[in-house]
């Protein structure tokens, strides 16, 4: 090929555009060939072989694809791996993708700087969570680490039966039936992953329902309508392995009672509480009370009343596993505290009394303060929701670690019985993110977060420079295309910490709209009376107003005037 001075110059840009896009791009995974012998592998029609670059010693990790359910291998299966590596700036992922050999085999070399590897499936077929997330960072490599993985074809299949009750052999009519999608770990565990699939049996208690196949763990619920109690039934299969249209007859029986009470551990007396049961997120039962010493919790044959003492609890168990469920303990007129006990089964717990004990010095305490991101002023009756993001311990169910309650005058809300991870942490009802909250196993934590919203701040003063610490404020808003609400009373200082530091905290919660303020007060010294009108006020401000573009802090430093009286009315005239 004949170049020219031009061509040689537009050769040299486009291969410099490559190099540095290259370089932008940073070290890139690739289909490895074998370095040992100089030659690609003896497979390498089926990049069986995927490298993904580093500096150092690449790792090695091997295993077999079969498929679930039957064993077959799965040549020639093309799989997608997703890698996350370590990186200066915290953590990146890449993705490519390879092929399993003429024996399913597929080989994996990881950098040192690989965190964590997991493979996904193509088609009509999936990698359950158990075996895709390959355990690097459990791997010691001394030499070349095992890792066998199998697929779920996601075809459709029948599964049907029958459901009766124990010992009468009645059908289980309009009971509800429940298949979930099981996950089985290599160890042999096994965890429901996925929301189940839900049924309603007819008349003659049986069910039908298509799902894809793969492992499941099967339940049903029935309630005898004809009583006056409805009692439940429940009935429960671990496992069921359907790979092809399959059936099963199974049956629900009573429930059995656990029977008890709640103390709270710092007076020794009966709590006040919910117990909720959990086997997983769909496998539960809650809201069961324990005795408040006031309503009616049984009755005699004869009709006669009986209250339990407060704290007691008598209840039936259904909806979970009996051979493996969790207790998590409340206080009825809180949610800001919690007990969990994990690893219950209904075998120890029947025919005996147990006693649950809160508020022990065991418990991990978290103390959350709110404060605003600007003028740092405690946040007062704020809704503050903690909710786990990954606990420590991988066994412990995620849903169960929720809490929520509101500030106190200091901006803090404090939180009983959280385990050891990661949180996030929610203002106003779940609406607003505050942060994240690392929870460690010290008994005593404290944690801070900032509130970014647009709020009204500042001082109000007599015309002598004293301090007011008592006030009401009237607030109305502007919105645009909405036009202009009637004014609100609005305590300026609704905690004696604001009140002392003669600092008001009102919150503008609308962007874009105009807010007016106008602030009364009484006498030096004196608080409001909640009866108090406007035209009462001795003392008043001027009118200020803003309006809201972001949040931050609106500030205003005013002064109290006496309010001009207004004149007497004349009396009505006579008739």
């Amino acid at each position: 090929m004949h170049f020219n001075r031009r061509t040689f110059c537009i050769f040299c840009a486009i291969a410099a555009a490559i190099i540095g896009l290259m370089l932008a791009l940073g070290p890139l995974p690739v289909m490895a060939q074998d370095k040992a012998s100089g030659k690609a592998d003896d497979n390498s029609a089926s990049t069986f072989t995927l490298a993904f670059r580093d500096d150092g010693q690449l790792r090695e990790v091997e295993g077999k694809l079969t498929l679930l359910g039957t064993g077959e291998v799965l040549a020639g299966f093309k799989l997608r791996v997703l890698a996350h590596t370590r990186a200066n700036d915290g953590e990146d992922h890449t993705t490519a993708d390879i092929t399993t050999d003429k024996e399913g085999k597929y080989l994996l070399r990881l950098g040192k700087s690989v965190t964590r590897v997991r493979l996904f499936a193509y088609g009509e077929y999936f990698i359950p969570d158990g075996v895709s997330n390959v355990p690097v960072g459990a791997m010691k490599f001394a030499k070349r680490e095992t890792w066998d993985i199998h697929a779920r074809l996601l075809k459709r299949v029948t599964f049907e039966g029958a459901i009766k009750r124990e010992n009468t052999g009645k059908p289980a009519n309009r009971a509800s039936v429940y298949l979930a999608p099981l996950d089985v770990r290599p160890d042999g565990s096994e965890h429901v992953f996925e929301e189940p699939h839900g049924v309603v049996t007819d008349d003659e208690g049986r069910y039908r329902l298509e799902v894809p196949t793969g492992y499941y763990r099967l339940w049903a619920i029935w309630s005898d309508k004809e009583t006056e109690s409805w009692e439940s039934y429940f009935g429960i299969v671990r496992r069921v392995d359907i790979f092809a249209p399959g059936k099963r007859d199974f049956s629900v029986a009573l429930g059995p009672k656990i029977s008890g009470s709640v103390i709270d551990a710092r007076d020794g007396k009966g709590l006040v509480a919910w117990i909720d049961l959990y086997t997983n997120a769909y496998l539960r039962q809650l809201r069961n009370p324990t005795a408040d010493g006031e309503l009616v919790d049984e009755r005699t044959p004869d009709g006669r009343e009986i209250r339990w003492p407060v704290g007691d609890f008598n209840f039936r168990v259904v909806g979970v596993d009996p051979q493996e469920f969790t207790a998590v303990v409340r206080p009825r007129w809180s949610n800001t505290a919690m007990r969990v006990i994990p690893g219950l089964k209904l075998a120890d717990l029947k025919d005996k009394r147990v006693q649950w004990k809160l508020f022990t010095n065991d418990q991990i305490n978290v103390g959350v303060r709110v404060r605003t991101h600007q003028k740092d002023l405690p946040v007062f009756k704020l809704d503050v929701r903690v909710q786990a993001v990954k606990l420590d311990d991988p066994s412990a169910i995620r849903a169960l670690y929720t809490l929520g309650g509101e500030t106190d005058e200091n901006g803090r809300v404090n939180f009983l019985g959280l385990a050891p991870g990661l949180y996030t942490v929610y203002g106003e009802q779940g609406t607003m993110i505050l942060g994240e909250l690392r929870v460690t196993r010290e008994l005593v934590q404290d944690a801070d977060f900032k509130l970014e919203i647009p709020f009204a701040t500042g001082t109000l003063k007599y015309e002598d420079g004293t301090l007011c610490r008592h006030a009401q404020c009237v607030v109305s808003a502007e919105y645009p295309g909405r036009g202009k609400l009637g004014g609100r009373f609005v305590d300026p200082y609704p905690t004696k910490v604001l009140s002392e530091l003669g600092k008001g905290l009102i919150p503008l919660t609308v962007k874009g709209a105009t807010f007016t303020l106008r602030f009364y007060a009484n006498e030096k010294g004196q608080t409001v009376p909640d009866d108090m009108l406007t035209e009462d006020f001795p003392f008043v401000t001027d009118e200020i107003s803003f309006t809201v573009d972001t949040e931050k802090a609106y500030e205003y430093d005013l002064t109290l005037k006496p309010q001009p009286k207004k004149p007497p009315k004349d009396p009505p005239k006579d008739g």
